[in-house]
């Protein structure tokens, strides 16, 4: 990662989708509506989907930034087979 804050923001990010993955499954088990469930399945996507936005945007400049080819490859690839 390029710096600490931008560590730090990533995993604050990632370690509140794990609370919202971790709500949803308890949510699953209490038998709660399917529109509640569904509701909080797309706000973590969400999360995640920030995080990993973020994630890349501090990474994509760093792999071009250094040149490493085959880091910026790699993530190209994942990012072109969703």
């Amino acid at each position: 990662m390029e710096n600490d804050k931008h560590k730090k923001q990533i995993i604050s990010r990632t370690n509140r989708v794990s609370g919202q993955v971790k709500a949803i499954s308890k949510m699953i088990d209490d038998d709660r509506s399917c529109n509640e469930i569904a509701i909080q399945f797309q706000a973590a996507k969400t999360a995640l989907d920030r995080a990993y936005a973020e994630f890349l945007k501090t990474n994509l400049e760093t792999c071009l930034l250094n040149k490493d080819k085959k880091t910026l490859d790699l993530i190209i690839k994942n990012l072109t087979s969703r």
